[in-house]
């Protein structure tokens, strides 16, 4: 499976996010857990520097309730990635999880092709272990 996202970007994601067992995702700016919840088992990678969580590009909050559910959360600084791995599928493009974001008109392509979620996973990983706790 390929598509191409925009209209039902924000659907496909909660629908995804709701279902999967294991979640993990670099996404640059995270100021709403609407759409999806990490939880324990669950890695998160964002940019929660002192600038981004200080001009509200990301939200403190948000990333503390995420580890009251027991996510892993790293920090990269200047990180502009998105892209989302829900079990087997991947959905990469230019959404971060954000209001702003739901409010734009975004572009992301969801795929369950396994070396494309493999190398997702990989770079998740990678970053979680290269960013600051």
């Amino acid at each position: 499976m390929n598509e191409l996202l925009s209209t039902g970007l924000w659907p496909r994601i909660k629908e995804l996010a709701k279902t999967a067992e294991k979640k993990s995702a670099a996404i640059a700016y995270v100021t709403d857990d609407r759409y999806v919840k990490f939880k324990e088992g669950d890695v998160l990678i964002t940019d929660a520097s002192d600038h981004a969580i200080k001009s509200g590009q990301t939200s403190a909050a948000v990333l503390k309730a995420a580890l009251k559910r027991n996510a892993q959360i790293a920090s990269i600084s200047g990180l502009h990635a998105k892209v989302y791995v829900f079990d087997r599928c991947a959905i990469i493009g230019s959404a971060n999880l954000s209001k702003e974001s739901q409010r734009r008109t975004e572009a992301a392509m969801l795929t369950d092709q396994p070396t494309v979620v493999s190398s997702a996973r990989l770079l998740i990983e990678r970053l979680r272990t290269d960013g600051e706790v």
